[in-house]
């Protein structure tokens, strides 16, 4: 019979232990929750602020699947895919596209080469991908095939996803909101050849607001994205001309 109660006493000391280490477990995970919902809004400014004190750009990107997981559906916001609408600035009407290949100009332009784009400030550090169409864009920000290339006079146009891909991914023109007025922009191309802009304009513009897109006798590049954030409402713009140093006139 002592055996019995014996049994039963450490069945019970048993239990009240396994429930205290469970207990151990489960008691921080609302506290915890509470704590991602608080820093995950803030996650990239978070970011960004550290790497502003890191020159070198050092800092190890942390991967969070909430990002993705919290962040609004591409079937709930207004996607920014309308490139088919000639109302919308980065559609590139057919004709005039023939009449530049016909004059080779396009043609050059689009010649395979590697060219990167830099901005230590808002976190992008993407290759920037060529094609006849805004299509191109699906890779990463797309050289608007109408604009001079990178370091000619006149103004090269690159055109980007805001939320097509979400931080840390550095693909994207999701922080492009984040740039400031002195900013540096550096395009580098195969063989070490780099050319740096100093940001002097951002502004917004409407949709359909082609004149961005106007060539200039000065050495620029206009970096654009939809705006606000989650909808292709507007378009956010910012402007950079080429540093002194690089000119090449």
């Amino acid at each position: 019979m002592s055996g019995i109660i014996s049994a039963k006493m450490n069945r019970t000391r048993t239990r009240k232990v396994f429930l205290k280490t469970l207990s151990l477990f489960i008691t921080p995970l609302p506290f915890i929750g509470a704590l991602l919902l608080i820093v995950y809004p803030n996650y990239n400014d978070i970011v960004l602020a550290k790497e502003s004190f890191d020159p070198q750009g050092k800092t190890r990107s942390v991967t969070l699947h909430l990002f993705t997981t919290l962040a609004p559906s591409k079937a709930l916001v207004d996607y920014e895919a309308d490139f088919d609408n000639s109302n919308s600035l980065e559609y590139v009407s057919p004709e005039v596209l023939a009449r530049f290949q016909n004059s080779g100009t396009v043609a050059q332009r689009l010649e395979p080469i590697s060219t990167t784009l830099n901005i230590e400030s808002a976190r992008i550090n993407a290759p920037i991908r060529d094609g006849e169409d805004a299509f191109a864009m699906e890779r990463g920000p797309w050289h608007f095939p109408l604009s001079v290339r990178p370091g000619e006079k006149g103004n090269m146009v690159v055109i980007g996803h805001r939320f097509a891909e979400l931080p840390p991914s550095t693909n994207t023109f999701f922080n492009l909101d984040k740039i400031k007025i002195g900013d540096k922009i550096t395009i580098t191309q195969q063989g070490g050849i780099e050319y740096t802009y100093t940001v002097t304009e951002t502004k917004v513009v409407e949709k359909n607001d082609r004149s961005i897109l106007a060539d200039h006798n000065d050495h620029r590049i206009t970096l654009v994205t939809c705006t606000p954030l989650w909808t292709s409402k507007q378009r956010l713009v910012v402007v950079g001309q080429l540093d002194k140093a690089y000119r090449n006139i």
